[in-house]
C-alpha cells in the first residue's frame, strides 16, 4: 500500500517542484479556488486528494470512489479502475463526487492540453480532444506499432 502511493506522491511531489500547475476553479470545504492539488490511489484503491499546501501539513481528503489511476489537471480529475473502467469528475472536491463514466476500457490514462489518452489492454492507445469530460469522449486510435504499457501527454 505504502509503496504504490509513496511513489505516486514522489512523482506529483517532483512536478510540483519544476512546473507550475495551473489552478483549480473548484470549491471544497477549508480550500480555496486557487489552490494546486495532488491526488493518488492506495493499494486498496482509495483516492485522496490534498492541496500542494496541505503536503507539509498532512493533510488529505479521501474522494468518494475506487481508482486504481488517477490524473489531476486543472481541478479535473480523470481514472481508472481495477476493472479497467475509465471516469471523470469535475466536482470530486464538492463533498457529493459525481463520476462520469467514460466510454472505453483502459489499463492506463493521461490528459495534457485537453487531449486525453487511455491503453488498452491490448497496448492499443486512443486520444481525444473533444467530449473528455462527457460520457462519450471522440476517440482517435494512434498508429500501430508502438504496443505501449503506459503514456504521457503533455
Amino acid at each position: 500500500m505504502l509503496t504504490r502511493i509513496t511513489i505516486t506522491l514522489v512523482l506529483a511531489a517532483l512536478l510540483a517542484a519544476v512546473f507550475i500547475f495551473p489552478h483549480t476553479h473548484v470549491r471544497a470545504q477549508g480550500f480555496g479556488p486557487d489552490e494546486r492539488f495532488v491526488c493518488g490511489v492506495n493499494e486498496r484503491d482509495e483516492i485522496f486528494c490534498t492541496s500542494y499546501r496541505g503536503m507539509e501539513h498532512g493533510r488529505w481528503e479521501k474522494i468518494p470512489g475506487s481508482l486504481r489511476q488517477v490524473v489531476i489537471r486543472q481541478g479535473h480529475l480523470w481514472g481508472v479502475n481495477r476493472g479497467g473502467e475509465m471516469f471523470y469528475s469535475d466536482d470530486f472536491r464538492a463533498g457529493d463526487t459525481h463520476w462520469i463514466r467514460l466510454e472505453g476500457r483502459a489499463k492506463e490514462i493521461s490528459e495534457g492540453h485537453g487531449v486525453l489518452c487511455h491503453v488498452n489492454d491490448k497496448d492499443q492507445v486512443y486520444c481525444a480532444d473533444e467530449g473528455i469530460d462527457t460520457p462519450h469522449p471522440r476517440w482517435h486510435r494512434a498508429p500501430d506499432g508502438a504496443n505501449l504499457k503506459f503514456i504521457s501527454v503533455n
